[in-house]
């Protein structure tokens, strides 16, 4: 099991794996855990976590309603952007053939 290792060099905490190395710090966009950070090592070549550990406590009441609305809507407007340059190539190609 991975164990939480405490430099005696200073008060932060160092996440260390049971591979040895140190966990990196990522942030979860996921809808349940939105913007919220946690360690993790992915050192295992199965790419499961060797080590996971939060690092934020939960986001909770109307915080969390409006990161993930947020996030969703962030989701939304980067899809609509993709299709209409899609849209946009197709015309521009459509253009170009009726020009020639």
């Amino acid at each position: 099991m991975a164990t939480l290792s405490t430099s005696s060099a200073g008060p932060a905490a160092r996440f260390i794996c049971d591979c040895g190395n140190r966990a990196k710090m990522y942030k979860s966009w996921s809808l349940k855990n939105p913007g919220r950070r946690f360690y993790t090592c992915f050192q295992n070549p199965d790419n499961r976590y060797d080590y996971f550990e939060w690092y934020d406590v939960e986001v909770a009441g109307r915080n969390g309603d409006v990161i993930t609305h947020l996030n969703n809507r962030h989701i939304f407007l980067e899809e609509k952007i993709n299709l209409l340059e899609e849209k946009t190539t197709v015309l521009e190609q459509d253009i170009g053939k009726t020009s020639k």
